[in-house]
């Protein structure tokens, strides 16, 4: 949706304010948010750290999205994170923040172009101990002879992994 004062200028929702309605009225009852395809920006995303009761958050496609999401995660019963689709997310000083999610079982993450095979390696296997689903489909920098070998290896076998290699 483009604001009419400008033809460069990009109105973004939710916005700061309407997430901050969110916190105050929904902090303690919402348990589910889809923020997929919007234009959320980061920095509104800082009032989410708050909502202590929030299981799943869906941010699949929200392309204004930085590393800096991993700073404002709600982590104390986050379950569900989908970040699938938001290329500029990296490992250094982005998803090795993401450490706080201690409940975090299922991890969407497709199409994260600029994840590397050790990168995820050393997430899985140091940072997120519950994850038991991860989809890492359109990863071209995720192989299936490097970083996934050793993962599968290490986790038990009722846990799964997706992986739909990447066209070459």
């Amino acid at each position: 949706f483009k604001n009419g004062s400008s033809s460069s200028s990009i109105l973004h929702w939710p916005s700061s304010r309407a997430l901050e309605y969110l916190v105050k009225y929904l902090r303690t009852t919402l348990l589910h948010l889809d923020l997929s395809g919007t234009t959320v920006l980061t920095e509104a995303l800082k009032e989410l750290s708050t909502m202590n009761h929030l299981l799943t958050l869906n941010l699949k496609g929200c392309i204004h999205i930085t590393n800096d999401i991993f700073l404002h995660l709600p982590n104390w019963k986050l379950q569900e994170l989908n970040i699938s689709y938001i290329t500029a997310i990296e490992y250094t000083n982005g998803l090795e923040n993401i450490t706080p999610c201690e409940e975090l079982k299922i991890l969407k993450m497709n199409g994260c172009i600029r994840i590397k095979d050790n990168e995820l390696l050393l997430l899985l296997l140091t940072n997120l101990n519950k994850l038991n689903t991860l989809e890492i489909q359109h990863c071209p920098l995720i192989t299936t002879n490097g970083s996934l070998k050793q993962i599968i290896s290490a986790k038990p076998i009722s846990e799964r992994i997706i992986l739909t290699p990447s066209p070459k």
